[in-house]
């Protein structure tokens, strides 16, 4: 075993050296090219193919990210080349903004360069033919007189709505804040601050927050330091607070209640597994510019119920997400009766309710909403997917599209029955998404897909010109061969930014990246 273990070091620098001989070659030709930008593009186009990252980590994870940001991504590669140019063809430059449209996130990870951090100034300062927002992730840990400056100038882009940090201690987290100048007016003013499994510091009672902060969220951190985040940034102009998955004491409660007091506040985030977060829903009511509400909500009484109806009546929100919720006949009425009146929704999110929960009477009405985005994330029936299949139809300007159905098991008799969705509501299903003709990213997970549905999906594709982004993780069996299957996966070997995998060997690579 040691020597097999030995033996797979030696091989793994061995492929790490022959990845940067290559690099360093491509690099010479990617400068010496420059004036024959037909000839560049073509190269480009191959680097950017060839380095494609395609590991799966939720919804549309990008080339540009890694989900522990540990390691420089392969698509940093094309980052660095981009540093061996004096001048960018315009034709690159087309070729550029085409691809960065497809990315959601980017990181800048512990062992990124300066020459990769220099690369996506250069890309996102060419000016993308369309406008972009998308969240910078930031896990470095080591800041030098050269890095700094180019993170600086990278943040400050307006194609990035927020800045991620990943903390890995109170040292980390206060030369961030500070090195990147967050809540500067020169600076970002929107920061998510994730608290790492490594980190085992608490809050430090100050923080170098600028006083035009106007936006933060915190995931994952523990009550003392979730109060005091709260009470640092009580007197800042926020118009966006995030509160996600961290332990709230009655301390942690009053805060939070005190801060949704300020009347400029547009997105409120309040995110649990176990919490009830119907409480804080009486000051929501008193915010006439709330557009965005993510809130994780149990069992409510009478008073909640009735503010809830107050918040969906002003007809305020844009973006919708029920988070965790459990779906007693209270809940799924109220939304249900008011969909019709919400004209301003545009985005709605029903994400990992509890198994079996009975969200029918939500789905039933879905199609009174005018909607540009759509995510379910849950264990789907028939009926259920019935509903949406009915309501996709109604969606005309639908741009956005995930339906994840959480696989369930039943056992009898020690045997594990799967339930799935059958094969003609799938098939229902893909016929309504290839009317969607404005749709630009579909997001398809645990479908179970057969050799009869592939001319469907193929079929289906072909329809959607806009589609630029698409992701299918099916479930198969017996009824899917690989002579079947053949004609999808060779459509989707084709297009940049199509990635077709079975369910098995995605949740091997998850396993695996995490």
């Amino acid at each position: 075993m040691e020597k097999m273990c030995f033996m797979k070091g030696i091989l793994n620098e061995q492929v790490y050296y022959l990845r940067r001989v290559a690099e360093n070659i491509v690099a010479f030709l990617f400068g010496f090219l420059q004036k024959h930008p037909d000839v560049l593009l073509q190269m480009a186009s191959t680097v950017i193919d060839a380095t494609l990252d395609r590991k799966f980590f939720r919804s549309f994870y990008n080339s540009l990210s890694l989900p522990d940001g540990s390691l420089c991504p392969p698509s940093h590669v094309f980052c660095r080349l981009l540093c061996e140019l004096n001048t960018m063809p315009l034709v690159l430059v087309t070729a550029i903004a085409k691809r960065l449209s497809l990315c959601i996130e980017v990181a800048v990870g512990f062992n990124c360069s300066d020459r990769c951090i220099k690369g996506m100034a250069i890309m996102y300062n060419l000016r993308p033919l369309k406008p972009l927002s998308i969240s910078l992730n930031i896990h470095t840990q080591q800041y030098t007189q050269t890095n700094i400056h180019l993170l600086r100038e990278l943040v400050n882009f307006s194609i990035f709505d927020r800045v991620r940090i990943h903390v890995t201690d109170n040292n980390h987290l206060k030369s961030s804040l500070h090195t990147l100048r967050i809540g500067q007016a020169d600076s970002t003013k929107n920061v998510q601050i994730i608290k790492s499994s490594v980190c085992k510091d608490i809050a430090p009672p100050a923080l170098p927050f600028g006083d035009d902060l106007r936006g933060i969220s915190l995931v994952k951190y523990d009550k003392v330091s979730t109060r005091r985040f709260l009470e640092i940034v009580s007197k800042k102009p926020l118009i966006e607070l995030g509160v996600l998955y961290c332990d709230l004491d009655d301390r942690c409660k009053r805060c939070l209640s005190n801060l949704l007091l300020n009347r400029d506040l547009q997105s409120v985030i309040l995110v649990s597994k176990s919490q009830h977060m119907g409480r804080v829903l009486g000051r929501l009511t008193g915010l006439d510019k709330l557009q965005k509400l993510c809130i994780s909500l149990k069992e409510m009484d009478q008073a909640e119920r009735q503010n809830l109806e107050k918040i969906l009546k002003k007809n305020t929100l844009q973006e919708l997400g029920l988070f965790h919720c459990e779906y007693f006949a209270d809940l799924c009425n109220i939304l249900s009766n008011h969909f019709s009146r919400m004209t301003a929704l545009r985005y709605f999110y029903v994400v990992d309710s509890i198994d079996f929960q009975p969200i029918d009477r939500i789905l039933c009405n879905l199609h009174l909403l005018r909607l540009q985005k759509f995510e379910i994330r849950c264990v789907l029936n028939d009926d259920n997917l019935n509903a949406i299949t009915g309501a996709i139809r109604s969606w005309s300007n639908l741009q956005a599209l995930f339906i994840h159905d959480q696989p369930h098991e039943v056992s009898f008799a020690d045997n594990n029955i799967r339930i799935s969705l059958t094969e003609g509501a799938v098939r229902l299903l893909i016929k309504a998404i290839a009317s969607c003709r404005s749709l630009k990213k579909l997001f398809l997970h645990g479908l179970q897909i057969q050799d009869r549905l592939i001319p469907e999906l193929c079929k289906m594709l072909k329809s959607l010109i806009q589609l630029m982004d698409f992701q299918l993780i099916y479930i198969h069996d017996g009824t899917l061969s690989e002579e079947g299957f053949m004609p999808l996966q060779q459509f989707m070997d084709q297009r940049v930014g199509f990635n077709c995998v079975d369910h098995k060997t995605f949740v091997k690579e998850c396993s695996r990246a995490m």
